[in-house]
């Protein structure tokens, strides 16, 4: 675990999910709750075993950004391997940052502690969804370029 302090706000790296979850499980609650009204169903059940054996075997990262010493924002990222190229890449599993918090450059705190890390990890590449809100401006501007588009439909209900 690191701290990384930015003017007001903090960044810390966790390893341990454990302590990660205690952190931000508010703050996933409600992201969740976001996501549910976006995605008209779901539900909150997160599987913290996966995430917890993720972290353990350095799978798995979380970044939280700080606001005076409250947390405001998260990002979970999970490390793969490449099976089409060579080399691993870190991808969002989720990332959050408060409503009151939007709009203050909070995203791009996480966005740069994320890639610094990814970095530490030895990770050549990382990849970045906008799921509730349309981010392709902000991405490109971050040096990102769309590669793929998802399409998702439940189905089985």
């Amino acid at each position: 675990m690191n701290v990384y302090k930015i003017s007001e706000y903090a960044v810390r790296h966790f390893v341990d999910w454990t302590e990660a979850s205690e952190v931000i499980e508010d703050m996933r609650r409600a992201h969740w709750k976001e996501t549910e009204a976006a995605y008209r169903g779901g539900y909150y059940s997160p599987d913290h075993g996966t995430y917890k054996l993720c972290h353990d075997l350095g799978e798995a990262f979380t970044i939280v950004a700080y606001f005076h010493g409250n947390p405001i924002a998260y990002a979970i990222m999970l490390i793969s391997d490449e099976l089409h190229m060579s080399g691993s890449f870190a991808y969002d599993d989720s990332y959050y940052v408060t409503p009151k918090h939007r709009g203050r450059g909070v995203l791009d705190i996480l966005l740069n502690a994320s890639e610094a890390v990814s970095e530490h990890y030895g990770v050549g590449r990382i990849v970045f969804s906008d799921k509730l809100f349309d981010m392709r401006s902000f991405f490109e501007r971050k040096g990102y370029t769309q590669t793929t588009r998802l399409y998702s439909k439940l189905i089985g209900e």
